[in-house]
């Protein structure tokens, strides 16, 4: 059976995961079920799940400074690169942490998914111009070294192929997911009472909160739709750097009474806030294909979001949402957009079979295969 060993910074038995460990984690649960390959998950110290074999290579830090955080696992990890000869694949979720692999004489084949190219990301370095060089100058010494490139969305496909026209063979569109046995459809007014929420309009965010993400804009989108109607609340749900500041935003616009901010929650528990929500409200800047819009979708809601790579093709309007282009169209404008999805009583059904071709059982295999091929 081939092996393969994939890398991730995160322990990934922890309850609050980012997309790309719960990414992960759903893919080594079908392998469990099905197995084609033999998965190894190399990571943080005492890290895995369940009976997955788990090799702890360094500890896990979170640090702030001039050089990005995955600059400095990176040092971590030269001297043990010793532990990846004895795998067919080697498979990394992030361009940094494939250079200890090519200090190898003589390395097994290297797979890496992009889940969001660098330009796409920018803001977190804008600041920091020593940290963009750096994250440039290594995407181009790896991605010709590897044998095989997965993205998650056309935009992407498109973008590396026409950059990297000699190897544009190399490049496979495979999208993520969401887990279709936990988030589905269900009654949206009986899960608003479970959460003590009946005759609200519920706007929802899910995910990290960092800068890039965009959410000070969201605050004004939702403070715009209160001016009419007081019947609302938007549902901020993770953590992150800009947490406070968003809060201190919300006191400054005088809505924190409107917002509440809540900590990662179990997919169970977090399924029930999205059927309850009416729509999934994002400004991000950038993404590869986000996992929580699919869940979000999954449970019928519609997404509202900034014209931006990875959502454009996601996102159709009148059918699962509405895309804003936050340069061209005023606020005015936005909320008016969130008030057809709210009139729509369609469009829960149709943004529920959009995600369909998402769903876990469906795209987990052909990602498989392709670490297989």
């Amino acid at each position: 059976m081939l092996k393969v060993a994939a890398f991730h910074i995160e322990d990934l038995n922890s309850n609050h995961l980012n997309s790309i460990g719960l990414y992960l984690k759903e893919i080594y649960s079908y392998n469990q079920s099905n197995p084609k390959i033999s998965l190894t998950f190399l990571g943080p110290n005492n890290s895995g799940i369940g009976k997955i074999p788990s090799i702890g290579l360094f500890k896990s830090k979170n640090k702030k400074g001039l050089v990005p955080i995955s600059f400095l696992t990176l040092l971590k990890l030269i001297p043990k690169i010793s532990y990846l000869k004895k795998f067919d694949i080697l498979w990394f979720q992030h361009i940094i942490y494939v250079l200890p692999a090519l200090l190898m004489f003589k390395r097994p084949k290297i797979v890496l998914i992009v889940h969001g190219r660098k330009a796409c990301n920018i803001i977190p370095y804008y600041y920091y111009p020593f940290k963009l060089f750096l994250v440039s100058f290594t995407e181009k010494i790896v991605i010709k070294r590897c044998s095989k490139i997965i993205v998650l969305n056309n935009d992407d496909l498109n973008f590396y192929q026409k950059n990297f026209p000699k190897i544009k063979d190399r490049f496979v569109l495979v999208p993520t997911f969401y887990n279709d046995r936990i988030f589905k459809l269900s009654n949206k007014e009986e899960a608003k009472k479970r959460l003590k929420l009946t005759n609200q309009k519920i706007f929802i965010y899910t995910g990290r909160l960092v800068r890039s993400k965009g959410l000070e804009f969201c605050l004004k989108i939702f403070t715009a739709y209160l001016r009419a109607n007081k019947a609302a609340v938007f549902l901020i749900i993770g953590s992150g750097d800009q947490k406070k500041p968003l809060e201190n935003e919300a006191k400054r616009m005088k809505i924190a009474n409107k917002v509440k901010f809540i900590d990662h929650l179990e997919n169970r528990n977090l399924a029930i806030y999205y059927q309850a929500a009416d729509v999934f409200l994002l400004s991000s800047a950038g993404e590869g294909l986000p996992i929580s819009c699919l869940e979000a979708m999954a449970c019928g809601t519609p997404i509202l979001a900034k014209c931006a790579v990875g959502i454009n093709e996601l996102v159709k309007n009148c059918i699962n949402g509405y895309i804003f282009d936050q340069n061209k169209e005023n606020i005015n404008k936005i909320v008016a957009k969130a008030e057809k999805i709210f009139s729509n009583k369609k469009i829960n059904i149709s943004t529920v079979e959009s995600v369909a071709k998402f769903r876990s059982s469906t795209v987990c295999p052909k990602i498989i295969n392709e670490l297989k091929r």
